[in-house]
């Protein structure tokens, strides 16, 4: 894995930064999987590989490179990768009771295959065509276009009393679009006999990004077709985005002065706020801390994705 970036930072006002960077990456001998004792196939006027027939209404496959054996499952270091992005970002040091961070990436990822193993389960780990790897040329199974992340800390300018002071406002709000799928005709069409079902035909003048956007249909599956039995579709692989993903998590804080306290902790961070739960308002957890203070915290998150 090659990786290189250049960034540019600049303080814009009294403890605030701005930075904005270039950072990319090129990988090389990436594995996917390949069956080295695939069908033959036969190649027609219009580049289209045959690699069955239909005979009597079931899907015959052509003989295997070697005869003598079945299905021969590898993992060969033959993929290659692309990632480019833009990443900005604002950070402001606590400064008049308030800090905050902001950050944005605008990314692309491309690559001929998907990397065995990926934790994107929507995208096959093995080679469509295996004479042909460049039809699987398209987005990374893990590719996330966009990405923003925003922090703030509010430290709430409250005086007087231990019942007033002490008391902060954090949040967290995170935002990103959605990873790519690869749209498969459900069953072995080809009749490669890899244990990869194939990709359908695109109807001519339909976008290979159909959303329809509603939770009971995401998009539209009119826009695709079946191929011809024995073929592989002409959709390429990981054209349609999922669903992307919203998130906001607030907490309350108090920090509260003691006059007295049992026993003093021996090691550690001499104070420490603890949250039990990250989906619903948690128990409030009271720990004494070397400094004679107290503190808990209150914390609630919403999650939603896009429909």
């Amino acid at each position: 894995m090659i990786q290189y970036n250049l960034t540019v930072q600049r303080e814009i006002a009294s403890g605030t930064v701005a930075s904005v960077g270039y950072v990319g990456s090129r990988g090389v001998h990436l594995f996917t999987g390949l069956d080295q004792n695939p069908p033959t196939a036969t190649i027609d006027a219009n580049g289209v590989y045959h690699f069955a027939s239909l005979v009597n209404g079931k899907i015959v496959t052509n003989p295997r490179v070697n005869p003598a054996l079945s299905i021969f499952p590898d993992v060969v270091p033959n993929t290659l990768s692309r990632y480019n992005s833009l990443q900005a970002s604002l950070n402001r040091r606590l400064t008049r009771n308030v800090q905050a961070q902001a950050s944005y990436t605008w990314s692309k990822c491309m690559d001929n295959g998907s990397t065995f193993g990926s934790l994107n389960n929507n995208s096959p780990g093995s080679y469509s065509n295996p004479y042909n790897q460049s039809t699987d040329q398209g987005l990374c199974s893990f590719d996330i276009r966009h990405v923003l992340r925003i922090n703030s800390l509010v430290a709430l300018p409250f005086r007087g009393n231990a019942l007033v002071e002490g008391w902060q406002i954090s949040g967290i709000f995170a935002a990103s679009s959605g990873l790519p799928l690869t749209v498969t005709s459900g069953f072995d069409a080809a009749g490669l006999q890899n244990g990869v079902t194939n990709r359908p035909n695109l109807v001519a003048g339909r976008s290979p990004n159909p959303i329809v956007g509603s939770v009971n249909q995401w998009f539209d599956p009119s826009a695709f077709t079946l191929q011809p039995i024995g073929t592989l579709g002409n959709l390429g692989r990981d054209t349609v985005i999922g669903p992307g993903l919203t998130n906001l998590d607030l907490a309350l804080l108090k920090d509260t002065r003691v006059r007295k306290i049992a026993a003093a902790p021996t090691s550690g961070s001499p104070r420490v706020k603890v949250c039990q739960s990250a989906s619903v308002f948690c128990t409030p957890i009271f720990i004494l801390s070397r400094d004679r203070r107290t503190s808990f915290s209150l914390h609630s998150a919403i999650r939603t994705r896009e429909e």
